[in-house]
């Protein structure tokens, strides 16, 4: 397979975190792998789903590429 990235746009990262602590955590081990990217952080999925399409107070934000892609840490009830 090929490289996925374009040099010419820049990746952006949306941080999806409850908890505040958590959040400055991912950020530090970022920084301290030198990531180069834009972090953006929200506390909540329906503040993502306002970043993702923009709408208050998301004017501003990047929008999302065909090739982007979604990861994260959903907790189940029935897991422990």
């Amino acid at each position: 397979m090929g490289d996925m990235t374009d040099a010419s746009s820049p990746i952006h990262i949306l941080l999806v975190e409850d908890s505040a602590d958590d959040a400055a955590l991912t950020l530090r081990a970022l920084k301290r792998a030198k990531l180069q990217n834009h972090v953006w952080t929200v506390s909540d999925g329906l503040d993502a789903l306002a970043f993702l399409r923009g709408d208050p107070p998301h004017q501003g934000a990047p929008r999302c590429s065909a090739s982007a892609r979604i990861s994260g840490c959903i907790p189940c009830p029935w897991s422990c």
